[in-house]
């Protein structure tokens, strides 16, 4: 949460997001990358909400609902009204900064309103809190979480992984297209899935490798976490660095 927020102080105040040049920007790039961290917040979530159903807790789809809804669309709501009163009273007021002026560069309107109220359709959603989007994704794959989990716990390992790849090949295809987009995100959530499925699984395994190769697990994985949108060029692929 609080490389987020250094991610959008960067942004606000820095050309580009970039802080300092050569080692330093280096050394502060993975305190910068916010990015990178709502993806991993996503895959926690798809861990996390399935660890009741793997221990044999799971709860009707109401109760999971009602307690997705007041966790998320709840604090959601507050923060859309402190969203757009700031846009009533302060829109057009953010000069030239790039990133700070594709928030509240419009007065408010009610069809954007009713469209962030019920997260539908393909909407601005930077328009009146740029972070904003991680929630909208975050709720409408929660209305499924029950679904995609039933589906990765009757398949196997290689089956899942196709299923996986298969979603995020449909996101990547789709571009920028923000609604079809959640296909690509709900691929960051099956991962989290079959990370709890086989949690004792990747436990053995990991107790099994020397401490070198845990370093150089750990390495390549804090590399592919922050560097993963350098790894890919640019354009619709450029969402296979998720």
């Amino acid at each position: 949460a609080l490389v987020v927020v250094f991610h959008h102080y960067a942004h606000m105040f820095f050309p580009d997001g970039k802080i300092g040049t050569g080692v330093t920007k280096l050394v502060l790039f993975p305190f910068l990358a916010g990015h990178a961290s709502v993806m991993l917040f996503f895959l926690l979530s798809g861990f996390v909400l399935s660890l009741p159903f793997i221990r044999g807790k799971s709860q009707p789809y109401l109760i999971f609902i009602q307690r997705r809804v007041l966790r998320i669309y709840g604090p959601y709501l507050g923060a859309l009204l402190l969203s757009l009163a700031g846009c009533a009273l302060w829109h057009n007021r953010f000069g030239a900064i790039q990133w700070a002026s594709i928030t509240w560069n419009h007065p408010v309107e009610l069809k954007r309103v009713i469209q962030h109220v019920l997260f539908i359709g393909d909407y601005d959603y930077t328009q009146y809190n740029t972070a904003f989007w991680s929630l909208v994704y975050e709720m409408r794959i929660s209305l499924i979480f029950p679904l995609l989990f039933i589906i990765v716990s009757r398949l196997s390992l290689i089956s899942s992984i196709f299923v996986i790849g298969g979603f995020t090949l449909a996101g990547i295809h789709v571009g920028v297209h923000q609604t079809l987009i959640t296909f690509e995100y709900i691929a960051i959530f099956l991962v989290g899935i079959l990370l709890a499925k086989n949690m004792d699984r990747v436990g053995v395994l990991y107790k099994s490798i020397s401490p070198m190769w845990r370093i150089l697990f750990a390495l390549l994985s804090a590399t592919v976490y922050i560097c993963g949108h350098s790894l890919v060029v640019y354009g619709p692929i450029w969402h296979l660095g998720d």
